[in-house]
């Protein structure tokens, strides 16, 4: 990413701004700022990357600052207010704490899920700083590229991991805040979604209508798409029931579980060794379905998609029922695969219409 000007630059983002909320007690100079990712891909958020340096350490030191925008954007501030992701991201990177603690003490090694959040302000907006992974030597998949069989075997497996500490968690700590009990997709979002998704599906059907071959039929039916699609993504979002004597287990779902949000990094001999997840802005209390579903459907290259789905769907299974055994999770029956994939199918679609309906519609599907 290119370093921004000056008049690029928040008024607010200053070495004094930094050192305060650092608690640095020496003088600090910042060195750049540039945007962490490209611009409209976090439409919820503005990412900085910002390098500094301080009379007390010589070296320089990058650390990530993720900001609630400025400025009034339509259906983004109205998802902002309305979903509270800044508040859930804030909490879920405490969570994400508890949740690496579990899994290094019981795994008997260190687990890194995520990077720490170093400081939270709400002024001047909703402010995190964040330690650079990518200084440390992590770094994103080319969205061109997708993943691998080697890298989606190991996001397959930090998830599993994921997934089944805050199941002990839940087990340990009662529910999670009710800000995790609603995904992107929930009734109280149908108004916003709404006015989202009604041009883009207008759009279709008056296209559609210009062909001299589509039977007017056809465009009636597609009309009443638009409800039953709305409540397919609510429900896709929604918890295994309780009264579900086949699958009814459900977790800390990361939200937004694609290749932008999964952070790579290689061993001393050049393979890639382990990963971590940025971006906690969507979290939700589901099945793992969901999560698991969306990494399949918009990372995978699309060579071993269709090929290895099956094996994924076990091998994302077999790691978490291991993580589970290992973590000592008592509070339900571990459910069966056959029970999980028939959990999977039924979210399927919805999650596939998700996916082309949002920003993820250039990567192929299955």
């Amino acid at each position: 990413m290119s370093e921004l000007t000056l008049s690029e630059t928040p008024e607010w983002l200053t070495a004094n701004f930094l050192r305060d909320l650092l608690q640095i007690s020496c003088h600090v100079e910042l060195t750049s700022v540039e945007y962490a990712c490209k611009k409209g891909e976090n439409f919820a958020s503005k990412i900085y990357r910002v390098k500094y340096k301080s009379d007390s350490d010589a070296d320089e030191n990058t650390v990530i600052v993720k900001s609630r925008p400025f400025e009034n954007n339509g259906f983004s501030e109205e998802f902002l207010k309305k979903f509270n992701v800044f508040e859930k991201e804030i909490e879920t990177y405490k969570l994400v704490d508890a949740f690496e603690n579990i899994l290094s003490s019981s795994l008997k090694k260190n687990v890194i899920l995520a990077p720490k959040c170093l400081k939270v302000t709400k002024k001047p907006t909703d402010i995190l700083i964040i330690d650079d992974l990518c200084s440390k030597g992590y770094e994103v998949t080319k969205k061109s590229t997708l993943f691998g069989m080697e890298k989606m075997k190991i996001a397959l497996k930090k998830l599993a991991q994921f997934h089944a500490a805050s199941a002990i968690y839940y087990e340990r700590n009662g529910v999670f805040d009710e800000k995790y009990s609603r995904g992107v997709y929930n009734t109280e979002m149908t108004d916003i979604f709404d006015q989202h998704f009604d041009p883009n599906f207008n759009f279709i059907l008056e296209f559609l209508s210009t062909w001299p071959n589509v039977d007017n039929k056809i465009i009636e039916k597609m009309k009443n798409w638009r409800k039953f699609i709305l409540n397919e993504l609510i429900r896709s979002m929604s918890p295994a029931k309780d009264d579900d004597k086949n699958f009814n287990f459900n977790c800390l779902n990361h939200g937004d579980c694609w290749l932008s949000n999964i952070l790579f990094i290689n061993d001393e001999n050049g393979n890639t060794s382990d990963c971590a997840f940025i971006d906690f802005q969507q979290c939700v209390f589901t099945s793992p379905a969901v999560d698991l579903l969306t990494l399949i459907i918009t990372s995978v290259n699309t060579d071993i998609k269709l090929q290895y789905f099956d094996y994924f769907v076990k091998f994302y299974y077999e790691n978490l029922v291991e993580t589970l055994t290992i973590l000592g999770y008592t509070d339900k029956k571990i459910p069966t695969l056959k029970a999980f994939y028939i959990d999977i199918i039924d979210r399927v679609m919805a999650t596939k219409i998700h996916m082309k309906n949002g920003k993820l519609n250039q990567i192929p599907s299955i």
